[in-house]
């Protein structure tokens, strides 16, 4: 069992995905423009619920519904949330996400967040009997996107976490599927490298205009974590490594 922000609990037996730097960080980005918003946040490819449990505990006033594929990740949800005794705010459906329309109405929600592992581009579209399968190991940029947009309100905002190499082809389908880039933020694990991760945010609907965070160095040349990253994980962060 992990120690979350705020006393939040997080259990994830293997095979299902543990505790990872850029979940924490992703967490982080999108609850700086959630903080006081009463917002409905659905969270794709949740996985256990990690994501959603440290967005949760800096939003008090938001609710979360996780959507994955994998009933066993959909049950460690749940628990997590029975858990931390907060059902009331995080709830799991069950589904791949090319079935998405099937069970939600379009603009159920207010924002969307995802961290899901992503297929390269190249790899090309499944077959029709790869789907279930392609869906529990990663998941289409393309098939992200498109969820998102659907299940977001005109104007609501999207929350992903993204290789930095391959940025030119994240922006280029947001925007092909309405989804502006708004936001942007790049960590490197030290200053002497180049950056690996991208925190961006999008608006369905919005103009375009980017606004470029500083760069956030995750440690420094003694490999100690910056005084900016350990801000990200809080007082508890040692129970995070």
């Amino acid at each position: 069992m992990e120690i979350l922000l705020n006393g939040l609990t997080f259990i994830s037996p293997p095979p299902l995905q543990g505790v990872t730097t850029d979940t924490v960080l992703l967490a982080a980005f999108a609850a700086e423009h959630l903080l006081e918003k009463r917002a409905a946040v659905c969270d794709l490819c949740c996985g256990s619920g990690l994501l959603t449990l440290l967005t949760l505990a800096r939003t008090p006033r938001t609710t979360f519904c996780g959507v994955d594929c994998d009933p066993a990740a959909c049950r460690c949800y749940e628990q997590n949330a029975q858990n931390n005794r907060i059902s009331d705010r995080m709830s799991a459906v069950c589904t791949d996400l090319t079935e998405i329309r099937r069970c939600f109405s379009p603009e159920t929600f207010d924002a969307v967040i995802a961290n899901p592992p992503y297929f390269e581009a190249e790899r090309g579209a499944a077959s029709p009997d790869e789907t279930r399968r392609i869906s529990r190991q990663g998941c289409p940029l393309e098939t992200v996107l498109s969820s998102a947009a659907y299940l977001l309100k005109n104007g609501g905002h999207l929350y992903l976490c993204f290789p930095a190499a391959r940025l030119a082809e994240l922006f280029s389908r947001m925007s092909a599927a309405g989804l502006e880039p708004k936001r942007l933020r790049l960590a490197a694990h030290t200053l002497e490298k180049a950056p690996s991760i991208a925190l961006v945010e999008g608006v369905r609907g919005a103009k375009c205009g980017l606004n470029c965070e500083p760069l956030l160095i995750l440690n420094d040349s003694s490999g100690r974590m910056t005084d900016a990253c350990a801000a990200i994980y809080g007082e508890n962060e040692r129970s995070f490594l």
